[in-house]
């Protein structure tokens, strides 16, 4: 990662981070791409994607519950830091996305078996 490609200060963040890994859609003018969702904040998101994102370019991120514009901020190889257009309710949003998935914590499977687990489409 480049120094020029990286958050200012990592230290300057002030939104807590939320580490998770479900999927969603980052949709760059017309067209779709799948992402992870390496974790979110109330102010932005970590994806991973394919897509060959430039800084400063406008995207949205889609998932369940989340419908968010945003600009590209750093990237890192396949994996890019989006700053949302405004605030989000990241507990929210994870709550929505591991919808369905409640069973784990029933049966008390590590957190290692439950990030194989695929996600709730998007609605």
């Amino acid at each position: 990662m480049s120094l020029s490609s990286t958050p200012a200060s990592r230290d300057a963040r002030a939104a807590q981070r939320f580490p998770t890994h479900f999927g969603g859609q980052l949709a760059v003018q017309s067209d779709l791409y799948p992402v992870i969702i390496a974790n979110i904040s109330r102010d932005g998101a970590k994806v991973r994607c394919i897509s060959g994102l430039r800084l400063g370019m406008r995207v949205t991120l889609k998932a369940n519950g989340l419908d968010m514009p945003g600009t590209v901020m750093w990237k890192s190889a396949s994996t890019y830091g989006l700053r949302f257009a405004g605030p989000v309710d990241p507990l929210e949003i994870v709550r929505r996305n591991y919808a369905g998935l409640e069973h784990l914590r029933a049966s008390r499977i590590g957190d290692r078996d439950a990030a194989m687990v695929v996600p709730q489409p998007i609605r």
